[in-house]
């Protein structure tokens, strides 16, 4: 091979090297193309990722800002509904006042043209009359006198006030009379009169008695009484012919505790929560160090007529847990381990006579009031107004209200002597997930009160 053919092939080859390393640096170029796209497609990703979860974050945020305003709004909507509610009671209470003020002009009248009467017909009797007349009239006054003294001592003008089943004695009825006496009768013996009472005396009681209760056991229980007098009295159902022992109840060693209204937690024999003519309602211990009144919730603003502490018994323990009703209008729900209302119930615009929980369901109770009205509370679906109403016939005044043992009726007594008895059905009934779900509800009415008791300070501090 000469030298000019060495020289051609030397020079194809040095070519052929050239495009192997073109083609190698172009296959490097468009690796670290692909390289650097990948890249850019991660970083336009992630970003995109970014913006996705922020605005995921900002929709979380408008949701939850739009359910706190949504909260505030019910908040302040419920208490809109309540001063419309005060509004209507104040306008209420002017009502019966002037009502009560024309019944007095009414009855002064009536005692006028009684007294008129009287001395025109004494002054008849004067004009006609002879000594003889006049003696046999004041012989008949005088035996119609005698006639009421005797009456009044067998205590037949003194009415019954509180009465109740001796409770593991079903033929025994105990009451309460406006005249202190505690009388029994029992069904037995076919008598319309009672077949024990007690004695008027200062060792007993001396004023109306709102209060009667037995609390023990099948084997050892007794009768439980208090007064507006302060006192309460433990008696044995054999023997009412003196009390077996007795307790003033006094607050803070100075304040007499008139008694309008009494309850036992389910299983307790020893502490008890009453109400008082005042408003307020105590704790109180029949035994041990802290025997009498022990603690103080500053309640009602008038009377309280009606207690009742939580009986249902489930998985969930309420026992803490009662409802005081009252002469403002209101139902307060309570629990013994605070000593503010954990809730105020105002949807009554008339006095509210009476209140007692179901003793199946644990967030159901029943409440009455002047108006002839009665109410089914489940807490569970509504705090702001009953679940079910009904007017008795007429509007009688309602001033008792019971549960049957099993749930499902309610009966009521009026103001006019007559008691309606109501199948609740299913409105009572209760389901085995309402145990948690009166739990949770509890939870958020105690959250609702201590956000109300933080705005009321922001209020005052501003």
């Amino acid at each position: 091979m000469n030298e000019q053919s060495k020289q051609s092939v030397l020079l194809g080859m040095v070519r052929a090297r050239r495009r192997e390393e073109r083609r190698g640096e172009e296959r490097r170029g468009e690796e670290r193309g692909s390289e650097e796209k990948r890249g850019e497609e991660r970083r336009r990703e992630e970003g995109r990722g970014e913006e996705r979860r922020g605005e995921k974050r900002g929709g979380e945020r408008r949701r939850e800002e739009g359910r706190g305003e949504e909260r505030r709004g019910e908040k302040r909507g419920g208490e809109r509904r309540r001063e419309e509610r005060r509004g209507e009671k104040r306008g209420g209470e002017r009502r019966r006042e002037e009502r009560r003020s024309e019944e007095r002009r009414s009855e002064e009248r009536r005692g006028d043209e009684r007294r008129g009467e009287k001395r025109g017909e004494e002054k008849r009797e004067e004009e006609r009359g002879t000594g003889e007349e006049r003696k046999g009239e004041e012989r008949r006054r005088e035996e119609r006198r005698r006639e009421e003294r005797r009456g009044e001592e067998r205590g037949s003008e003194s009415p019954v006030v509180s009465v109740g089943f001796a409770r593991f004695h079903p033929n025994l009825l105990v009451g309460g009379t406006y005249s202190g006496q505690i009388v029994l009768w029992d069904n037995r013996s076919h008598r319309r009169t009672p077949v024990q009472r007690t004695p008027l005396s200062a060792s007993a009681h001396t004023h109306p008695v709102y209060c009667v209760n037995v609390v023990g056991t099948q084997n050892a229980n007794n009768l439980i009484t208090v007064s507006t007098d302060g006192k309460m009295c433990s008696w044995s159902l054999d023997m009412l012919s003196q009390p077996q022992e007795s307790m003033e109840l006094v607050y803070n060693k100075s304040k007499p505790v008139a008694v309008t209204a009494m309850a036992f937690p389910t299983g307790d024999v020893n502490n008890y929560v009453v109400g008082s003519e005042e408003g307020t309602v105590y704790t109180a211990s029949r035994h041990g160090s802290k025997a009498g009144i022990c603690d103080i919730f500053e309640a009602h603003q008038g009377p309280v007529t009606g207690i009742s502490c939580h009986g249902a018994v489930g998985p969930v323990d309420f026992s803490h847990l009662f409802v005081t009703s009252s002469f403002d209008w209101t139902v307060k729900l309570w629990s013994t381990k605070h000593n503010k209302p954990l809730y105020s119930f105002e949807d009554n615009a008339d006095y509210v006579y009476d209140v007692m929980w179901s003793p199946t369901h644990p967030a159901v109770f029943a409440a009455v009031d002047g108006m002839g009205r009665l109410d089914l509370w489940n807490l569970n679906k509504d705090t702001e107004v009953p679940t079910a109403s009904v007017t008795v016939e007429g509007a009688p005044a309602l001033n008792r209200v019971r549960w049957a043992s099993g749930g499902k009726e309610v009966a009521v007594g009026d103001s006019e002597g007559r008691v309606c008895i109501y199948d609740v059905g299913e409105l009572a009934t209760p389901h085995s997930e309402d145990w948690a779900r009166f739990a949770r509800t509890l939870v958020e009415i105690r959250a609702n009160q201590a956000d109300a008791e933080e705005e009321g300070q922001a209020e005052i501090l501003s």
